[in-house]
């Protein structure tokens, strides 16, 4: 993940997908079961980062959050894939 620190982690449920929230967005790595290595995949970008994410139990989808600026972001999030798709923000 280039520019900005990395603020929070998390991952899925099943363990194939790590995501990093930073002021630019959330950061999206591949998982290898076997060695924990990462690939970068992709940037879900926001305009407003946020400081903390949270993926759901059933791994359908995550929610970030920044409690110093009342921001909640709700994503979708692909199973298979790991991308997420940002649903709503709100402040």
């Amino acid at each position: 993940m280039t520019g900005g620190a990395a603020r929070a982690v998390a991952l899925s449920p099943d363990g194939a997908h790590l995501y990093v929230s930073a002021a630019q967005g959330v950061a999206l790595y591949a998982r290898q079961a076997g060695s924990g290595a990462l690939t970068f995949v992709g940037l879900q970008p926001m305009t407003d980062g946020i400081a903390g994410l949270s993926v759901a139990a059933d791994g359908a989808s995550a929610y970030g959050f920044d409690f110093g600026r009342n921001l909640v972001a709700v994503f979708r999030r692909d199973p298979s894939s790991g991308a997420l798709a940002l649903i709503e923000q709100q402040r």
